[in-house]
């Protein structure tokens, strides 16, 4: 029954928006908790972010405009 829920809601999903699971259903959990945890499963990401969370907030600021420089499609949020 909450396999055909799960589907019923996935497939009414608005366009980009994260899928629906029987486990987010069920657990509660927010799809971006998930891929939140898929990306920090890279070890790279992890050092990076590790890296990062060690920087005062003015580098962590000109860390983000150098990676927009980087990849121009995510927009920086300095202000985060």
């Amino acid at each position: 029954m909450l396999e055909g829920l799960a589907k019923f809601f996935d497939d009414r999903r608005g366009p980009g928006m994260p899928p629906i699971t029987v486990r987010s259903l069920v657990v509660g959990e927010d799809p971006a908790d998930e891929l939140l945890r898929q990306q920090l499963a890279s070890h790279q990401v992890r050092m990076i972010a590790m890296r990062a969370g060690a920087m005062t907030p003015a580098m962590r600021e000109q860390l983000l405009k150098m990676m927009e420089i980087f990849d121009p499609s995510e927009p920086a949020n300095p202000g985060e």
